[in-house]
């Protein structure tokens, strides 16, 4: 039986070893592939499947939506403008973008809102 448990990767920027998660019922293949990032310090289902599967809390964005030092080579870019621009340049730039695409700009500022509110663990 296959055991996804001891699927790991490689992160795309700073190489290092990661677990592959299965996260809850909010990720489906209803809206799209059902394979999404998880980031344990922006949000609360992220938070919750961090927790299950011991991932660390980083949050490398600050109150106002710029990177922080903790995002390295992004770190003072504004994450909806420049900072969005340069990391899927990156990605692209070293083979590691698989697609691309657009969201309406109202749900990325109510996300952000969101973001913002959240209490980062």
């Amino acid at each position: 039986m296959f055991n996804y448990y001891d699927l790991r990767y490689i992160h795309p920027v700073d190489n290092r070893e990661c677990p592959v998660v299965v996260g809850g019922d909010y990720i489906t293949t209803e809206t799209g592939t059902g394979l999404v990032h998880t980031a344990p310090g922006h949000g609360q289902e992220d938070y919750v499947t961090g927790q299950k599967y011991g991932l660390p809390m980083l949050s490398p964005v600050d109150d106002n939506g710029i990177f922080t030092e903790e995002a390295g080579q992004f770190s003072g870019l504004d994450v909806l403008g420049e900072g969005n621009t340069a990391v899927v340049k990156y990605l692209d730039e070293n083979l590691s973008l698989i697609m691309e695409e657009s969201y309406r700009k109202l749900f990325l500022s109510l996300f952000m809102q969101f973001s913002k509110c959240s209490t980062y663990n």
